[in-house]
């Protein structure tokens, strides 16, 4: 809002003065406080980027500088002997190769059970858990 407005609606020159004078200084703390959001958000982003176990705790550590500032001082926490706990180690997991076939828990127990029950020489036992198993998808012989 301009001045020659407000003049225009009636207000006082003082009464003009001190209402611009209020909207930008409400302007400016807005603006602040946008730039304190963005900062914190920037902030958090780098700690969980970083894999922080608990944000809070790690942020108490840190100053109040600026983001690329604090980004060192996160990298020297994590390599620090006393800090690194603060921080997940990054496993690496290598892929299953293409012929490693994992066992099968179920047919497995299945597979057990099944010579237990011959061994015993219980044989409608035996049927009971080529049934179960065949129920479930896994087929013994």
């Amino acid at each position: 809002m301009e001045r020659e407005e407000l003049l225009l609606l009636g207000t006082s020159e003082e009464a003009a003065d001190t209402i611009l004078a209020d909207i930008e200084n409400m302007r400016q703390e807005y603006e602040g406080r946008i730039e304190s959001v963005k900062k914190e958000y920037e902030i958090e982003k780098l700690l969980t980027q970083s894999g922080a176990r608990n944000l809070k705790a790690v942020r108490a550590l840190l100053g109040d500088g600026s983001v690329e500032e604090l980004a060192g001082e996160i990298e020297a926490l994590k390599k620090g002997e006393d800090t690194r706990f603060l921080f997940e180690k990054r496993a690496s997991f290598a892929p299953a190769r293409s012929g490693e076939k994992l066992p099968d828990a179920g047919k497995s127990s299945y597979e057990a059970l099944l010579d237990k029950a011959r061994k015993s020489g219980n044989t409608l036992e035996a049927i009971r858990i080529k049934q179960k198993a065949a129920s479930e998808g896994i087929m013994l012989l």
